[in-house]
């Protein structure tokens, strides 16, 4: 089952390693710990003569210390280095944050392309706004734009040209650039130029 698992969602998958794709490796990767756990316990009384109920007790206690330093790793300087998942993933989740908190009455307008598309991972998930994939770089300015909703142009880095486009038709756009989370000299995500229509506003 564990090689199965590695093989199949580590190696045989879209954008793989995806962690979410080998979850089910933990399950069989906790016997392991297990087997070793009682083999270090064996050997240790064997060599000191500790009784069953020492041997137990120190398995026990070393099982405690491996927990508490994988919940402190986990929840301290893993999430802090934001590398899980993807950067794509990390840019998707935000996208979707901000498209929740701008609420129902805008559409997204999304330039990713050829690196990602608007309905990668969770942006969709967490935000049901309608949206618009942008796919090719702008040769004039953008006649798509859907006047029953307020737009929300989203870029990408790499996609930076198409802004001056933009900017042109929508003259009186927001301005706002996306950072990671809690590091606001930290990565660029997106930029985002909101404009409110006439239609929706």
């Amino acid at each position: 089952m564990f090689f199965g698992v590695i093989i199949a969602g580590g190696a045989l998958t879209d954008n793989a390693p995806s962690s979410q794709r080998i979850v089910s490796s933990s399950i069989p990767a906790m016997f392991f710990v297990a087997v070793a756990l009682r083999e270090f316990a064996r050997i240790f009384a064997s060599l000191t003569g500790m009784p069953r109920l020492g041997r137990q007790a120190l398995a026990l206690a070393v099982a405690a210390a491996l927990v508490f330093g994988s919940v402190r790793y986990y929840f301290g300087p893993y999430q802090e280095s934001m590398v899980y998942g993807s950067f794509n993933g990390e840019v998707s989740t935000a996208i979707g944050h901000y498209m929740q908190r701008l609420g129902p009455r805008w559409k997204q307008y999304f330039f990713g392309a050829p690196r990602m598309w608007v309905d990668f991972g969770s942006a969709t998930f967490i935000s049901k706004n309608p949206y618009y994939d942008v796919i090719e770089p702008l040769a004039g300015p953008p006649a798509f734009v859907d006047p029953a909703y307020n737009a929300a142009f989203i870029i990408l880095p790499e996609r930076g040209q198409d802004l001056e486009l933009i900017r042109q038709a929508y003259p009186n756009g927001r301005l706002e650039e996306v950072r990671r989370a809690g590091k606001p000299d930290g990565a660029l995500l997106f930029t985002a130029y909101t404009v409110e229509t006439k239609s929706s506003g």
